[in-house]
């Protein structure tokens, strides 16, 4: 036991896999420990390879694999990721109004392939309000905004 508190290789893993369970068991929304983690356990590959031998350079290592995380995570998120939508051909489509009912005037919320996005009413619908749960045909999109009308 004390070989395993002693090596800095096993503490980097371990603090970097007891961060990854506590996010995925407390708060799967906070990523944070999630980049913390891969941090940590990267850093404990990189003191195995013998890349890092003291404590500063090891903290480096850290510091620096926490911007790697982090800039990996948004390009994903924001440009690569599997759930990217096409917006320009969305017109026509179908969506289902959720969380609240979409009002003439105000922006709402549908689901389109899986992902929540904003909504507003289309022009066209002569209605106050579509309820939650409807199914609605997307008119147009403005930016990240579609326009939806009833089916």
């Amino acid at each position: 036991m004390d070989e395993i508190f002693s090596n800095p290789v096993y503490i980097w893993l371990l603090v970097g896999t007891l961060l990854i369970v506590f996010q995925a068991s407390t708060s799967p929304r906070l990523g944070i420990l999630f980049v913390s983690g891969m941090s940590a356990i990267s850093t404990g590959i990189i003191v195995q390879i013998g890349f890092a031998e003291s404590l500063t350079e090891q903290l480096i290592w850290f510091l620096l694999s926490i911007a790697y995380w982090v800039t990996s995570l948004w390009i994903y998120r924001n440009q690569g990721g599997r759930n990217k939508l096409n917006l320009s051909n969305a017109v026509g489509d179908s969506a289902i109004v959720v969380n609240t009912p979409l009002r003439v005037g105000e922006i709402g919320h549908v689901i389109l392939a899986g992902k929540v996005m904003e909504a507003e009413i289309h022009k066209s619908f002569l209605g106050e309000e579509i309820m939650v749960g409807s199914q609605v045909n997307i008119k147009s999109v403005v930016r990240n905004l579609l326009r939806v009308s009833p089916k």
